[in-house]
């Protein structure tokens, strides 16, 4: 089996994983709410992270996901994280300030060279947020409800200077939404997002 296929299946099994967890959790809400006595209450909104435990010799490796092993869709001809997408990754982590606005001070992320590589990337987590930027009634009024899923990515490199998880991680995230609202009145560049939750039908 090749490297990509290793790392597609990991990530396959993982979210058959997730899918039967789910299912798990469903049920047993589900069976909650058959108590005539137990009036049912909302789900508390959280996100939920899974955390991979970091590598502590080379040998790990070869159990992460690899960044550059994820594939794009189905057939794609291409990485799901391709090269000008992370360019674009690493130049917007050191200079994170918006072309025309005065520069806010803050202070800007330093990579290392040996970290500017994609093959340096692995996938360290994965957050499922089920809706960004935040799930309270006065967050949703302003800027809508937006679900994602993020991997979380993390460098670790094997060079002469010897084995090292860098403290550093990036996040790839992918959302949920449909064609999104108008900002409100103070609230722009932000639109107000709509979740897609697929077809209830």
């Amino acid at each position: 089996m090749a490297k990509g296929e290793i790392g597609r299946s990991k990530l396959g099994r993982l979210f058959t994983t997730l899918s039967a967890a789910g299912l798990i959790v469903a049920l047993t809400s589900g069976a909650g709410t058959a108590r005539a006595e137990t009036p049912s209450k909302p789900l508390s909104a959280n996100d939920v992270s899974i955390l991979f435990p970091p590598p502590k010799a080379p040998a790990d490796l070869v159990n992460l996901i690899a960044a550059s092993d994820l594939s794009g869709p189905t057939r794609a001809p291409q990485r799901l994280f391709s090269d000008e997408d992370f360019a674009r990754f690493i130049a917007n982590a050191e200079n994170p300030e918006r072309g025309g606005v005065p520069e806010s001070g803050v202070r800007r992320i330093q990579l290392p060279d040996v970290v500017k590589k994609i093959d340096a990337w692995f996938v360290a987590g994965i957050r499922i947020d089920p809706g960004a930027p935040g799930l309270s009634a006065d967050v949703i009024a302003q800027f809508g409800r937006q679900p994602q899923i993020r991997l979380i990515i993390q460098p670790v490199t094997n060079d002469p200077q010897g084995f090292k998880v860098h403290d550093t991680a990036g996040h790839l995230i992918f959302s949920f939404n449909l064609e999104p609202d108008p900002s409100l009145d103070g609230c722009a560049p932000f639109p107000r997002f709509k979740p897609d939750e697929g077809n209830r039908s």
